[in-house]
């Protein structure tokens, strides 16, 4: 069974591990390709991570919008790579995360894809039913944005992200969530 590996660097014939925010470093694949090709953008610097996908209560596979535009801004226009290994002797899962598996060692590349525009890739997956893409103003009227609130409150409590305004994580957050600083601010 091939692992997947999504990246923004096309050329890659050995994938290395490097540092994750799991503090380990690893190559992370995925057993399923659409969930690897969601990694091939990131919009903060590594070891740091956005990825706003989960699974519903049926285990299918769902992103989330958490603010306006993100899904273009994300992936729009973007090219990535997705990369398939056919040789992961020793492939784990430390995080739980379904269908997530690492390997501490480097991998040697069995097949690369190159996806022209990962906004459409994911897009088209979509369409057959290997997605469900949930855009912000669906997210609004589900009334699935107070969750999201809640979990990046905690995230920032967690990393105290108000007392280190230069971190990555509080850059990104402050850009595209001003009101929970300007919140988080006000109760000081």
């Amino acid at each position: 069974m091939p692992l997947y590996h999504g990246s923004p660097q096309g050329g890659i014939g050995m994938l290395q591990p490097s540092l994750s925010q799991h503090g380990k470093a690893y190559v992370y694949f995925s057993t399923n390709p659409v969930i690897a090709a969601m990694y091939a953008f990131n919009p903060l610097p590594a070891p740091h991570a956005f990825f706003p996908y989960g699974f519903d209560r049926e285990g299918r596979l769902i992103y989330e919008e958490y603010y306006e535009g993100q899904f273009e801004q994300l992936y729009g226009r973007r090219e990535g790579f997705l990369y398939e290994c056919d040789n992961v002797p020793d492939a784990f899962n430390p995080t739980q995360i379904p269908y997530v598996l690492v390997s501490a060692a480097p991998v040697p590349v069995s097949r690369c894809t190159r996806i022209p525009d990962v906004a459409e890739y994911l897009r088209a997956r979509a369409g057959e039913g290997k997605l469900r893409i949930f855009l912000y103003e669906e997210m609004r009227t589900l009334g699935r944005l107070p969750r999201v609130t809640r979990m990046i409150r905690e995230d920032m409590k967690a990393q105290r992200l108000c007392e280190h305004p230069e971190h990555p994580l509080s850059k990104f957050y402050r850009a595209h969530f001003p009101e929970l600083f300007e919140e988080t601010e006000r109760m000081k």
